[in-house]
């Protein structure tokens, strides 16, 4: 998730500006090795974050300030379930930890809605910590202490 959002404040930064990153500047800046880096973007790209273009240039590909933090955590399949769960509940625990890990992953969703954008700018940061603490409702983070 890290990797990712990392990437994304890049290329908003660089968009902001006109124009798009190629693959050596990304890997410059990013601590991944040269595979994991192609891998991430790939899946970001599958998943209509970023495009690449004739250049090899990649740039965002969707509105960060549309896109929210828990899509992209879902997008990036960082669920706490497995996606074949079919051994998963041939065990008692098992059962009991796909309810547990329901229940953590739809706990996180509101308080990850807010929009990538927001998230990533320079400043405000102190605000979406609030929100998230209000368990994402904006009306209640402006009441907090």
């Amino acid at each position: 998730m890290i990797a990712a959002l990392q990437i994304l404040e890049r290329l908003l930064s660089t968009s902001q500006q006109g124009r798009g990153l190629c693959a050596a500047d990304l890997q410059a800046s990013s601590p991944l090795m040269p595979g994991t880096l192609a891998t991430l973007l790939e899946v970001l790209r599958r998943n209509r974050y970023v495009a690449i273009n004739e250049s090899g240039e990649w740039f965002l590909a969707r509105d960060l300030e549309a896109t929210t933090l828990a899509a992209l955590h879902r997008d990036l399949d960082l669920s706490l379930l497995p996606s074949d769960m079919s051994d998963l509940h041939a065990a008692d625990w098992g059962r009991r930890y796909a309810e547990l890990a329901a229940t953590a992953d739809q706990a996180h969703v509101k308080p990850l809605s807010v929009p990538l954008k927001d998230f990533l700018a320079p400043s405000g940061g102190g605000e979406i910590i609030e929100i998230a603490r209000a368990g994402g409702d904006e009306d209640n983070a402006e009441s907090a202490p």
